[in-house]
């Protein structure tokens, strides 16, 4: 069982209950408290240089993508087999 502690009431969350915790008692998603508490402000952006998209978040405890698609990763891999 995964666990943390929020880091801004202090308690201790288990699994399931973080994302219900912090959509009821704070008022925020998963993904914005990743942002602001975990990640930076970067941490949504695609990897692929020539990329602009923001990438998709998995879940508290993994972040997100590094890439916003397939063919944007399928793109990024080649331009550095290239180079």
């Amino acid at each position: 069982m995964k666990t943390m502690i929020c880091k801004i009431c202090q308690k201790e969350l288990h699994n399931k209950g973080i994302s219900s915790h912090l959509r009821h008692k704070h008022k925020i998603t998963s993904e914005e408290y990743y942002i602001k508490y975990i990640g930076n402000v970067n941490c949504n952006s695609c990897k692929n240089k020539e990329c602009t998209n923001k990438s998709h978040f998995k879940g508290i405890f993994e972040g997100f993508f590094e890439y916003c698609s397939g063919k944007c990763a399928k793109n990024a891999i080649e331009n550095k087999n290239t180079s």
